[in-house]
């Protein structure tokens, strides 16, 4: 050894230099710069651990209500193939409506109506029991062209019901005869102020809103209390240029600040099939202080060890020093 422990403490060789307490607080140092550093990257990759965390529940909200969303929809197509095959459904006859479409609300709240509808448009049942001179056409939505052209189910753009007077999603799909020829269509239209892929309870973190939406930035549903929907449903499209970044891609994230200057983070995902934008969205600010507040709050259990290291420090301290005078 360079020098003895009792040539430290006795200042004949290397305390000749250096004092007993100036020693003392290099070990310290020694001990101390370490322990934050460690203490320090711990931390930093802890925050961007739980801001990850954080980012990906926000995710799974969008990728959960898709889901939901994609369920709905197969269910109700389901549904409409079922009825196409019932005699009194595929006869459109005005006269002769099926008494089951009058129980629609009572196996199927999610639904406002049910109609059978001929190649013209025209509205021939409707699950209200309306007479025929109150039933609508439907030759002027934006869907009937396109499932006159396709044939196949289609999702309409979310419309104000002529007969129910609700917010509703048309879903329709073709009536076909024995040889595949089409012969008209059955409409299911969903209450959208019933329909909630993801109610508040069910939302993995508080603060996180989930919404659906159509590539033209209509909407479709909202996660709020069903009073709140309602208001949410009437208010207008969505930004374009936000609409624009959810439309270019089928699923992703995205931050974008409002006409209110509030940034939000928005994780999106489209239901396979549809134009329906399944978007989870929280502000970005509330959604990294969550991460912050756990940081500090592992920053603050470190300096209280550091704290409880240097008291004890100290009085190690006093009492090397004491035993040294006592010594000299």
């Amino acid at each position: 050894m360079l020098f003895r422990s009792h040539t430290l403490f006795s200042g004949m060789t290397f305390a000749s230099r250096w004092s007993h307490r100036k020693l003392f607080f290099i070990v310290a140092a020694a001990y101390v710069l370490p322990f934050l550093a460690v203490v320090s990257l711990y931390t930093y990759s802890n925050y961007q651990f739980e801001r990850a965390q954080a980012f990906e529940l926000v995710r799974e909200a969008a990728a959960d209500a898709a889901s939901e969303s994609l369920m709905l929809l197969n269910e109700s197509r389901h549904l409409l193939n079922r009825f196409a095959r019932r005699p009194m459904v595929a006869a459109l006859d005005p006269a002769r409506c099926d008494p089951l479409l009058l129980d629609l609300q009572q196996w199927h709240r999610v639904y406002g109506n049910f109609s059978t509808i001929d190649r013209n448009g025209q509205v021939i049942c409707s699950s209200l029991g309306l007479g025929a001179g109150q039933l609508p056409s439907y030759r002027s939505r934006e869907w009937f062209s396109r499932v006159m052209q396709s044939g196949a189910f289609t999702v309409g753009e979310p419309v104000l019901g002529g007969t129910t007077g609700l917010r509703v999603a048309p879903l329709v799909d073709s009536l076909r005869d024995e040889k595949g020829n089409v012969t008209g269509f059955l409409s299911l239209t969903v209450d959208l102020s019933r329909f909630r892929p993801l109610p508040p309870r069910a939302l993995p973190l508080p603060g996180i809103e989930v919404s659906v939406v159509t590539a033209q930035g209509n909407r479709i549903t909202h996660s709020s209390e069903r009073g709140k929907v309602m208001s949410w449903l009437a208010q207008a499209r969505l930004e374009q240029d936000l609409l624009n970044k959810m439309v270019s891609h089928p699923s992703g994230g995205v931050e974008h600040t409002g006409g209110d200057g509030v940034t939000t983070s928005y994780y999106f995902e489209t239901v396979p099939g549809t134009s329906w934008i399944a978007v989870a969205s929280v502000p970005t600010q509330w959604l990294t202080a969550q991460a912050r507040q756990k940081a500090l709050q592992s920053i603050a259990m470190w300096l209280l060890v550091l704290a409880v290291s240097a008291v004890m420090f100290g009085l190690l301290l006093n009492w090397s020093s004491k035993r040294l005078r006592e010594r000299d």
